[in-house]
């Protein structure tokens, strides 16, 4: 699909790949949202936001704060969902990795978690949680 894009002053951009353009504002966003989470964004962030989805604050203390600060998620998926010990688990869209480390947790010692981002600010946030991190049994890998 191709689109004619228009600036918000009403000025026409090039004709270009919407897809290509759309993914990098989103990656450009999600990307800032994990630079300076504290700052205000086009959407929620932050510990208090993970709260108001439904992760536990006893759970979030457990965990390294690098990976509540700037998330962005859009479900406790990694709380509601049967996870079996020793599973493989792919969290697409890791984020800041509060999902993926909780998922590690679930699948234990012979259980693997595999997070993918295409934000490298948030990859690096997610690489530093399981780094900074002593209650994460399973096989981590962020991608």
């Amino acid at each position: 699909m191709r689109l004619l894009l228009t600036e918000p002053d009403g000025g026409k951009l090039d004709d270009c790949d919407y897809r290509a353009d759309l993914r990098d504002r989103v990656r450009i966003a999600y990307s800032a949202a994990a630079e300076m989470p504290q700052k205000k964004h086009a959407f929620p962030v932050g510990r208090g936001f993970a709260q108001s989805v439904g992760y536990p604050a006893n759970l979030l203390d457990d965990l390294p704060a690098i990976s509540s600060e700037a998330f962005a998620g859009v479900s406790n998926v990694s709380i509601s969902a049967e996870i079996p010990s020793g599973a493989t688990i792919l969290d697409l869209g890791c984020g800041a990795g509060l999902d993926a480390l909780i998922a590690a947790r679930r699948v234990g010692p012979k259980g693997k978690v595999i997070a993918v981002d295409f934000s490298t600010a948030m990859l690096d946030r997610a690489q530093q949680a399981v780094i900074n991190t002593t209650s994460v049994p399973s096989d981590t890998e962020i991608q």
